[in-house]
């Protein structure tokens, strides 16, 4: 991990030395100057109250990056692989990316922080190739690989409630790690194997079996990584953490190269610009999108349409939608601290942290219940788990992170019919399509709906739209 550091703190715009270390960047009165004017210093992330840091993550959301930012990486991949310059027009493309210049200018459906329609898919892979276009590499023989063969094609979904997502995998993720850590030690005391049920929350991720000598049988584990460490972002669930997210994101779709992911002074893709976004930065966007409220059903006011989306809660629980997309998991606690505990080599982690950053996430999402044991019932509607979905979900070639190309995670339904087309792909226009495409594991389910007469279907259909 890189060294801790001291960076520029806010002050008044007229006084202001552009913080980028470049003979790009240097301090101008006019014309063209970076974007972002003022980082956050993690040294002293504390001075800053919570307004300010969820203000400046909410601007390193919404601006438009700029060169003199560090947008683009001409000599490294999205991946930060090493590779030659990009040149003009290659060093932009909205395949091998990067391929956009703000976050938000993809997820704005229904608001900021939201998803986004086809014409904002993103193609994932694709960054660690050297330039793709749909027929293929640029310059190379009729033969070559399609866009199918590099890249994976995705819909933007939405942030929302995604503090909340966290902080419940983290939990999780602890839970699975002390059942191992409990069952090693029973099994050497007892001298035999064990055999441990891995549940958490009310979720079966499979099971263990724990030997004397201190080996671990992973093999009978179901939905998550062997490391028991619950990924709970993007589609295929591959990312553990905001951090992690943010890091990766701001390198793979605008170049913007964090010092967290780039080393610090570290110019990784020699366009000039170093330390693009600072580590107190990176807090901030994380705990922005860490603050934003979840979406859960809106209810219909005219008195047919609700009883109708109740008869279709109804049905969705009996055809058995509700056993992956379960409608709520208990969390024990609110606070959200940043650093996180599962942050990969590319993000600073809570262990190595000397300046964290806790949020009482109590403070800015819709209030909540709670059940008998005092737990917030988070009304996520997924279980977190990977499931086998079916040929009809099954059109990728290359895997992500080891992830089977039929697998996906479960989704959350927050807000999705306010993030149309449906699907990792969006290309699912009618939630009728959704639930024909819904195999594997969800076979059962879907046989069910389409078993339905066609007034249950409506109201079935109905249920879903309330999800806004």
């Amino acid at each position: 991990m890189v060294n801790k550091f001291i960076f520029l703190i806010l002050v008044p715009i007229s006084l202001l030395a552009i913080s980028c270390s470049s003979d790009k960047s240097e301090s101008l009165l006019f014309g063209e100057r970076p974007m972002i004017e003022n980082h956050f210093d993690q040294n002293i992330i504390n001075e800053y109250s919570i307004d300010e840091i969820i203000e400046h993550g909410k601007f390193l959301f919404e601006v438009s990056f700029n060169e003199l930012d560090g947008l683009g990486r001409p000599e490294t991949s999205g991946t930060t692989k090493i590779r030659p310059r990009r040149e003009s027009p290659q060093n932009f493309n909205r395949i091998s990316g990067p391929d956009a210049n703000a976050c938000v200018a993809c997820h704005n459906l229904p608001r900021i922080g939201g998803g986004g329609d086809n014409s904002n898919n993103v193609f994932g892979l694709a960054s660690d190739i050297d330039f793709a276009t749909l027929e293929g590499s640029v310059g190379a023989e009729d033969d070559s690989s399609s866009v199918l063969d590099i890249t994976n094609e995705r819909n933007t979904i939405g942030m929302f409630g995604a503090g909340l997502v966290e902080l419940l995998a983290r939990e999780i993720s602890n839970d699975l790690l002390s059942i191992v850590k409990d069952s090693k030690n029973i099994s050497k005391s007892e001298n035999r194997i064990v055999k441990s049920d891995l549940n958490s929350k009310g979720i079966n991720y499979g099971y263990i079996e724990v030997h004397p000598n201190g080996f671990v049988d992973r093999s009978n584990i179901d939905g998550i990584d062997s490391d028991l460490i619950l990924r709970p972002f993007i589609q295929k669930g591959v990312i553990a953490s905001l951090r992690d997210f943010s890091n990766i994101s701001m390198n793979h779709h605008h170049g913007m190269q964090s010092e967290e992911l780039a080393g610090f002074n570290s110019d990784l893709d020699r366009d000039g610009i170093v330390n693009e976004l600072t580590e107190g930065d990176i807090t901030a966007i994380t705990i922005f999108q860490a603050t934003l409220d979840f979406s859960d059903n809106v209810f219909s006011s005219n008195k047919e349409i609700k009883d109708a989306q109740l008869k279709g809660k109804e049905i969705f629980n009996n055809i058995g939608c509700a056993s992956c997309h379960m409608p709520t998991l208990p969390l024990e606690s609110l606070m959200f601290v940043e650093p996180g505990p599962f942050n990969t080599e590319n993000s600073t982690t809570l262990a190595e942290s000397e300046n964290t950053f806790v949020v009482n996430l109590e403070d800015y999402v819709s209030k909540l219940d709670k059940d008998e044991n005092g737990n917030y019932l988070i009304p996520l509607w997924s279980d977190l788990k990977r499931h086998d979905m079916g040929a009809k979900l099954d059109n990728e070639r290359p895997l992500q992170k080891g992830v089977p190309t039929n697998y996906w995670l479960t989704k959350k339904l927050w807000g999705f019919y306010s993030e149309p087309p449906f699907l990792h792909h969006g290309r699912a226009n009618l939630l009728n399509d959704v639930i024909e495409m819904h195999l594997g594991d969800a076979k059962i389910s879907s046989d069910a709906y389409f078993e339905l007469d066609s007034n249950e279907q409506q109201y079935l259909i109905e249920f879903l739209k309330s999800f806004k």
